[in-house]
């Protein structure tokens, strides 16, 4: 295999593609989602169930490709993904409702057997052209003793950075200042972009995004709001 040197100036004159967050706020902060980055939300439940369901929808908007979505969460346990939400937030975007939902894929992964059994996703996200993967719910299914299994997990999602953007989404907490994501440590170590959300107790609609970890901005911290289908300026 050929290999080569690039400039950083070259990366830099010659950005990936980017998709909105849906707040001017967050995206200045982290500069938008980046193809070819891994990212890790964690914090409050409804700050990133609105954030990931506004991502599935943005990321066909602006790239014109589907959205595969990940979960290790059973319906039986409750619905992350509301279908009538990812409608309307189709239409508030410009795009048909149909399209918009034949165009995002669902893949439940309920025990680690399927975890790590994903080797026909590489092709599926190849063929797809798939730009935007999520993952939700990744911690609850690895305890301690399964900590091996979730790294092979992790190495399969590196392989898929490649050909797109990857976010993970987890709810859990360690304490901390502030607080960290649950798992082990590596967990942290292992995105590009690590952002921490907290709702406000006080004013519902608040919620406070810190920028924990990224490559190349510096941490700090912005105030958006839940807006019915994402996240919003004001």
């Amino acid at each position: 295999m050929k290999t080569e040197f690039v400039k950083a100036k070259a990366i830099f004159l010659n950005p990936r593609e980017r998709i909105s967050t849906g707040s001017g706020r967050l995206d200045a902060l982290i500069a938008g989602i980046e193809q070819g980055t891994i990212y890790l939300f964690y914090g409050d439940q409804e700050p990133l169930v609105r954030l990931m369901q506004f991502l599935a929808i943005e990321n066909l908007r602006k790239t014109n490709s589907p959205t595969l979505i990940i979960t290790t969460i059973d319906y039986h346990d409750g619905l992350v993904l509301d279908v009538y939400d990812l409608a309307y937030t189709a239409v508030q975007l410009g795009l048909d409702p149909e399209y918009a939902l034949k165009n995002i894929y669902v893949i439940n992964v309920f025990n680690r057997r399927q975890a790590t059994a994903l080797r026909d996703i590489l092709k599926f996200v190849e063929d797809k052209g798939i730009r935007l993967i999520v993952v939700w719910g990744l911690t609850r299914l690895f305890s301690y003793e399964h900590y091996p299994v979730l790294i092979k997990f992790l190495s399969l999602l590196k392989e898929l950075q490649s050909q797109a953007a990857v976010v993970i989404f987890s709810e859990g907490l360690k304490n901390g200042t502030p607080p960290k994501p649950a798992g082990p440590i590596f967990l942290r170590h292992f995105p590009n972009v690590l952002v921490y959300f907290r709702r406000s107790k006080r004013f519902k609609k608040l919620v406070r995004a810190f920028l924990v970890k990224h490559p190349y901005r510096s941490q700090g911290v912005v105030e958006v709001f839940l807006d019915f289908h994402g996240l919003s300026d004001r």
